[in-house]
């Protein structure tokens, strides 16, 4: 596994990450397109309504992610962390949460359905981390580093 070095103020610590910045994003775009199957899985078993409301809430969770991932990165940029840029990403996602607390409160979309879908990012990152400890990184420049894999 990579060791990608975060750095915060003037100190830098290492934190074991499964490939950085691009993890995020195939998260993110694993997550969606699998949340879709299981959205049209869900609208089937239990009607539209409900898969419209795991669309709504799988759309929360991942736009929640997408900020998440952007205020890390403008605090964790080498050298004098991004504040601003920090600061409108805490705004926005504190936004996101207001919405997605009244669209639960007002009951907009099926709450359980809701939690479903924005529950569905966690599950797909459960997955692939242990994935990944499971079977290891079996990317083409692992495989000539270390000699192990196939090229």
């Amino acid at each position: 596994m990579k060791q990608t070095t975060l750095h915060t103020k003037s100190r830098g610590f290492a934190l074991p990450f499964l490939g950085g910045p691009a993890y995020l994003t195939r998260t993110v775009w694993v997550a969606g397109l699998t949340g879709v199957v299981v959205a049209v899985t869900v609208a089937a078993k239990w009607g539209p309504y409900a898969g419209v409301g795991f669309t709504g809430g799988l759309a929360w969770g991942l736009a929640n992610f997408l900020v998440l991932a952007g205020l890390l990165r403008a605090l964790t940029t080498p050298g004098k962390p991004d504040q601003a840029r920090a600061a409108r990403f805490l705004l926005l996602k504190m936004g996101l949460y207001a919405l997605g607390i009244v669209a639960l409160w007002k009951q907009w979309l099926p709450p359980l359905a809701m939690v479903g879908g924005f529950s569905w990012l966690f599950v797909v990152v459960l997955l692939r981390a242990a994935g990944a400890m499971l079977v290891g990184d079996r990317s083409p420049k692992t495989a000539v580093r270390t000699g192990t894999g196939s090229v």
